[in-house]
């Protein structure tokens, strides 16, 4: 009975204590709103963070957004490069980028954009490109589909975020890692798709035809002008 007894305070006395613990934690109440502008294969995304618990003591905090980026589009890494360059973002990628291949033989990869916690209301914004997909008979057009992306704060201070626990890369210009908590947020915005024009498998025979032709004639002409010009002279 006593044993019993014993193993029940205990129970009770680190259940009081998770508790008490959890309750320390700051909860960060956020909404994000998120939107594509431009037309076409080459787009801009646009996030806007507002913090509706900004306090002061935030300002040693670190906001990281990251998002993944489907097969079906690309971040330029070089565009990338030189943005951090220029002091205009602060972000890196995760994974393998060619930007020349079509969306079938692309896979997924993730994009890291840093911000200090100074303001309720953070912006972020990264030129997207969109990949080629495969042709259709009679045409018709694909979607690619960007799902809402996780918020992770830390801080240096002492505060202790409410949220799960997320290793990730410390920041843009550094590889080692630190933790950063998940925080939940309530979205403004729908989930981003945009249409993309597929290829209408029914041309392929036209713009074979032409393609050789046009072909041909280039190369006729450049032999013509080759061929045109005198020899040099000893």
């Amino acid at each position: 009975m006593l044993r019993i007894i014993i193993v029940k305070a205990i129970l009770l006395f680190f259940s009081f204590h998770f508790i008490h613990c959890k309750s320390n934690c700051m909860k960060i109440n956020c909404t994000l709103t998120q939107n594509i502008e431009n037309e076409g294969f080459h787009r801009v995304i646009h996030w806007l963070i507002e913090i509706e618990t900004y306090e002061k003591s935030l300002d040693e905090c670190f906001l990281l957004l990251l998002q993944e980026i489907p097969s079906g589009a690309f971040v330029n890494p070089d565009q990338v490069s030189d943005l951090n360059r220029l002091g205009k973002i602060s972000a890196r990628i995760d994974g393998i980028i060619d930007v020349e291949k079509p969306m079938h033989h692309s896979e997924s990869h993730y994009l890291y954009l840093y911000s200090n916690v100074n303001d309720s209301r953070i912006h972020f914004e990264i030129p997207i490109h969109l990949r080629y997909q495969r042709p259709q008979i009679s045409g018709d057009y694909g979607k690619v589909e960007f799902d809402y992306p996780s918020l992770l704060f830390r801080c240096k201070n002492q505060i202790d975020i409410c949220g799960k626990k997320i290793i990730a890369p410390i920041s843009s210009s550094k590889n080692s890692t630190t933790v950063w908590r998940n925080v939940t947020y309530e979205p403004i915005s729908e989930i981003l798709d945009v249409i993309v024009p597929l290829g209408d498998l029914d041309h392929y025979p036209l713009v074979s035809v032409v393609t050789f032709f046009v072909t041909c004639c280039g190369c006729i002409y450049l032999l013509s002008v080759i061929l045109s010009k005198p020899l040099p002279t000893k």
